[in-house]
């Protein structure tokens, strides 16, 4: 991507940079704590078509939250 912008930066520079920014982000990860999600879960997808494909958007979430637990999006060229 940095080559693209016409920016040179060496290997262990980038390296370096990714490495502290991961703890940082571990860091952060570590303190957050997810709201009481009761005792009912619940799990949907929604499916929409983009560009001839279909693209899926599984999710999991808290019903009386609505605190979202996990979401992933997959692609199914049609």
């Amino acid at each position: 991507m940095l080559g693209h912008l016409n920016v040179k930066a060496h290997a262990d520079t980038i390296s370096r940079r990714l490495e502290h920014r991961v703890e940082l982000a571990e860091k952060y990860a570590g303190t957050m704590q997810p709201p009481n999600l009761g005792s009912t879960l619940g799990a949907d997808e929604k499916r929409q078509g983009v560009k001839g494909g279909e693209n899926y958007f599984p999710m999991a979430m808290g019903l009386a939250t609505r605190f979202m637990l996990a979401r992933e999006t997959t692609q199914d060229d049609i």
